[in-house]
C-alpha cells in the first residue's frame, strides 16, 4: 500500500508521461502502464539549476560591486563634516566635501574665538555655476582641504538662507574695492570681522587670478604674523 500511494503520487507530479488512453483507467493501470522516473525534480527545481548555471559567472562581479558600494556608503557616512545636518540642499551638497566645514552660528564663531584661528567664509547657492565648479576644484581637492582645515575654521553659508549675512559680507568686498559675485570668498577675523576677500579662485593661477592655495597660505601668513593691514581694514570695514 505504501509502494502504491507513493507511485500515485511520484505519477500525479508528471501527468504528461500518463497515455491518453490511460488517464481513464484506474489507478492501478497507471501505476503498471507507466515507467516510473526516481527522485523526480519539479519545474521549480529544474528553473533554478538552469538560472544557477546561467547566472553564476555574474555572481562574483556583482558581490564585489555590492561591497565596493557598501564600502563606500560606510566611508561617506563617516567622512562627513558638519553640514551633513543641514537643512539646506546646497549645504548638503558639501557634507561630503574632506573640508571641515562649519555652518554659520554660534558654535563656529566660539571656535573661531577660542582657537584664535581666522574664519575663511564661502557663500554660494545651489544654482550657482562658478559656486559648483569652486567646490569640485578646491573644495574636494584633499591638499587643499588640508592648507583650509590647518589654518581657517571654515564656514560655509547658503546665501538663499541666510541673505542677511551675504549683504553684510557682499557691501564689505564692496568696499574693498573689488566686484562682487559669487562664490563670494571672505577673509575673516576670529571674531567675524572681514579683512579680505574675494569670489572664485581657480585651483591654480590661471584667468588672471592667483590660485586659491596660494592666497589662503598668505592670507593665512599675514594674518598670523600680526601685520597691522588686518586691524586697519577690519576697523575700516
Amino acid at each position: 500500500r505504501i509502494v502504491h500511494n507513493r507511485a500515485i503520487r511520484r505519477i500525479g507530479m508528471f501527468p504528461h508521461i500518463v497515455s491518453r488512453t490511460n488517464r481513464t483507467a484506474g489507478p492501478l493501470t497507471r501505476m503498471t502502464a507507466t515507467p516510473l522516473r526516481p527522485w523526480p525534480l519539479d519545474k521549480a527545481k529544474i528553473v533554478s539549476i538552469m538560472l544557477f548555471i546561467g547566472a553564476w559567472p555574474w555572481t562574483i562581479p556583482a558581490v564585489l560591486l555590492a561591497f565596493k558600494l557598501r564600502k563606500r556608503q560606510f566611508w561617506e557616512a563617516h567622512s562627513m563634516n558638519r553640514l551633513k545636518n543641514s537643512a539646506s540642499p546646497y549645504l548638503l551638497q558639501h557634507a561630503g566635501n574632506p573640508v571641515d566645514w562649519w555652518p554659520w552660528g554660534p558654535e563656529a564663531l566660539a571656535e573661531a574665538r577660542n582657537t584664535g584661528k581666522p574664519i575663511l567664509l564661502s557663500i554660494g547657492y545651489a544654482a550657482c555655476h562658478w559656486c559648483h565648479v569652486m567646490a569640485h576644484e578646491s573644495f574636494e581637492n584633499e591638499q587643499i582641504a588640508d592648507v583650509m582645515n590647518r589654518h581657517f575654521i571654515n564656514i560655509k553659508v547658503d546665501r538663499e538662507e541666510r541673505p542677511d549675512i551675504d549683504q553684510l559680507y557682499m557691501t564689505a568686498l564692496h568696499m574693498l574695492g573689488q566686484q562682487g559675485g559669487w562664490p563670494l570668498t571672505m577673509f575673516l577675523t576670529s571674531d567675524a570681522r572681514p579683512f579680505s576677500g574675494g569670489t572664485y579662485f581657480p585651483p591654480e593661477p590661471r584667468y588672471g587670478r592667483p590660485g586659491f592655495p596660494q592666497v589662503i597660505e598668505q592670507m593665512a601668513a599675514i594674518y598670523n604674523s600680526g601685520d597691522p593691514r588686518i586691524e586697519e581694514n577690519a576697523e575700516a570695514l
